[in-house]
C-alpha cells in the first residue's frame, strides 16, 4: 500500500492528532497514537 498524505487544513486544533479524531470520528486517538508510535503515521 502507497502513503497517502494529509494536509492540515487551516483551523482551531493545537496538533496533529486533535485533527485525526475530528476529521475519522471512527478511529480512536489511542489508534491514532498506536499507529503513529508504530510509524504509520508521521506528521
Amino acid at each position: 500500500m502507497s502513503p497517502s498524505r494529509q494536509w492540515l487544513p487551516a483551523g482551531d486544533w493545537p496538533t496533529m492528532l486533535d485533527y485525526l479524531a475530528q476529521r475519522f470520528p471512527g478511529i480512536s486517538p489511542d489508534i491514532w497514537r498506536e499507529r503513529m508510535a508504530r510509524g504509520l503515521v508521521s506528521d
